[in-house]
């Protein structure tokens, strides 16, 4: 996956210019912001660097998640492959990743149209992967995750969350253009950890056996347990 990050001509080669700009855009930066240089970002640590980025400016939050004064915490545990609020290079990546494509698509510092989403989503990850996964169908998951009667467009934290789950799928699709997550290549997935999680065959053959078609999956539905594996099964 950080591979197909960094090599950005798509010709299955990392050259040096394509490497130099990774580390310029992402390495350099989180290094700076490691204070502790154990090669993870505390909360502490986000909260400060968060706060300097001028992308940071552009975002305004809910008030039910300013007012707690929760938002670093929330984007932490929203993409952390840990399981609590620190951040590796990797998810330190998939975070600014998202960040870029928020600040690129949308003119509103509040909310993301659909309009707006499906530039974003494209250009979080790359058409080439995305394949046929229904952007429209994206989004309004993501509107049914962001916990307000009267959504009708993504806040930040709804765009985060449902782009982050739109990774995985298509992750665990092993980048093959089909709107449907077949049962095995979820299984073959993650017993190659090509993402990071904790499932196993167990798990996934009983999600699919939950659902209508006991061999594919679409979106939502992954999406439902990929959502309630994270709470309840920490990384």
């Amino acid at each position: 996956l950080m591979f197909n990050i960094i090599d950005t001509d798509k010709d299955d080669l990392i050259d040096l210019k394509e490497y130099h700009e990774f580390a310029t855009l992402y390495i350099m930066p989180f290094e700076s912001c490691d204070t502790g240089k154990d090669h993870l970002l505390s909360l502490k640590d986000f909260q400060t660097c968060f706060a300097k980025d001028p992308k940071r400016q552009q975002i305004t939050f809910r008030r039910r998640h300013e007012d707690k004064k929760e938002v670093e915490e929330l984007i932490m545990n929203l993409i952390s492959t840990r399981g609590k609020p620190v951040m590796n290079i990797f998810d330190y990546v998939i975070f600014r990743r998202a960040l870029y494509a928020w600040t690129k698509c949308t003119s509103s510092a509040k909310v993301m149209s659909k309009s707006a989403f499906k530039c974003a989503i494209t250009t979080f990850i790359s058409n080439k992967y995305l394949g046929k996964t229904d952007t429209d169908t994206i989004f309004k998951t993501g509107i049914s995750f962001g916990q307000g009667a009267n959504l009708i467009d993504l806040d930040f934290i709804s765009y985060l969350r449902v782009s982050y789950y739109t990774l995985a799928f298509v992750t665990f699709n092993e980048s093959n253009p089909n709107s449907k997550l077949e049962k095995l290549k979820f299984i073959k997935s993650i017993q190659g950890d090509s993402f990071p999680n904790n499932f196993n065959e167990n798990e996934v053959q009983m999600m699919y056996a939950l659902t209508n078609n006991a061999e594919v999956m679409n979106f939502p539905t992954f999406a439902f347990f990929f959502h309630f594996h994270r709470l309840f099964n920490k990384f």
